[in-house]
């Protein structure tokens, strides 16, 4: 599932136009369940990938009683800032990205692939990745997407998942963040529903890194046959 404002997902003009009102993490979550009710499907489960994988939690929180697996891959868990920091730090990136969006963001993009290990793999892989994001912030209905992209993180709020009662399975890649990693490894030795899996040699978007290792945790997982 592209969400509204990723690949060929794009939002109504009236929607858009009121863009400065609109909670978009609210907006996904509630396309997914629309997307569910469509289908006619009564007990499923759901992978989200980095955004995804927030739009995912706040579904299941919103939504559990339908889920028998989670998935998050390479996501957060929650920002965990009091509301003075979340909002100083909105202040600042909020403005940065709206700089950012003024650039021809290649530029950044292209000194980035070169350097970073967030985006892990052969330097193809990388230029395949960043293109990716490329395409995407270009082709966006709106010129300022970071801005957005990043609001929906800083205003992202704690979800317990002790709340949640499907079983849970966290991956992320060795070369993810490293706060985001070491959260995940502490929110599964917390809760016992919760199975944390690191795929070695990956970066942010695991699944392209490594694609054999990551389908075969997630069929494993999927069959019950991850411990």
């Amino acid at each position: 599932m592209d969400l509204a404002l990723h690949g060929k997902s794009e939002l109504n003009q009236e929607v858009l136009n009121d863009i400065n009102n609109v909670d978009l993490m609210d907006l996904w979550v509630d396309d997914l369940a629309e997307l569910v009710e469509q289908l006619g499907i009564n007990k499923y489960s759901i992978l989200g990938l980095s955004l995804g994988g927030m739009v995912a939690q706040k579904y299941a929180e919103k939504h559990g009683e339908g889920i028998d697996k989670l998935i998050l891959a390479d996501t957060i868990y929650s920002v965990g800032l009091r509301k003075v920091e979340t909002f100083l730090k909105w202040l600042i990136l909020s403005r940065f990205a709206r700089f950012l969006s003024r650039l021809d963001i290649r530029i950044l993009f292209f000194f980035l692939k070169l350097t970073s290990k967030y985006f892990a793999g052969s330097l193809a892989m990388k230029i395949k990745h960043f293109d990716h994001i490329i395409s995407t912030i270009r082709k966006s209905q709106m010129r300022n997407y970071l801005y957005y992209a990043i609001r929906c993180v800083l205003l992202y709020k704690h979800i317990d998942f002790a709340r949640l009662g499907m079983s849970i399975l966290l991956i992320t890649g060795e070369h993810e963040y490293k706060l985001t990693r070491k959260h995940m490894q502490a929110i599964s030795s917390v809760y016992e529903h919760v199975t944390f899996r690191m795929i070695r040699g990956a970066g942010h978007v695991s699944n392209l890194d490594k694609p054999t290792e990551f389908n075969q945790i997630v069929s494993n997982y999927l069959q019950g046959r991850l411990f």
